[in-house]
């Protein structure tokens, strides 16, 4: 613990210890909020993988269901877009110079 000086009435400095919420807790209490807390912070992360893996599940879904080659490209900016929750999407195609054309795009 650090001191943190102060000022008594007549001047003189006197110190009074830092106290942390830690100071006020037993141990099995901080144990048992600390648990908690991982707790949380794995469910979270465990739901989060499970709605990403849902969006990618159903954007694939959505592209195998298209049979043209341009409803495919158009599809997939589209659940691009979606899944990254961006404004715009594009797919170029290059030619043998490197020129690029836009086949297809999501705005």
């Amino acid at each position: 613990m650090q001191n943190n000086p102060k000022m008594s009435n007549r001047g003189q400095e006197i110190s009074r210890p830092e106290r942390h919420i830690s100071d006020y807790l037993s141990d099995d209490i901080t144990k048992a909020i600390i648990e908690d807390v991982h707790q949380e912070v794995f469910t979270y992360e465990q739901n989060l993988e499970i709605d990403w893996t849902e969006y990618f599940t159903d954007a694939v879904r959505l592209i195998r269901a298209s049979l043209k080659e341009e409803d495919i490209l158009g599809t997939t900016v589209e659940e691009v877009r979606r899944v990254l929750d961006c404004d715009r999407v594009v797919v170029y195609g290059l030619s043998s110079k490197s020129k690029g054309t836009i086949i297809a795009e999501s705005t």
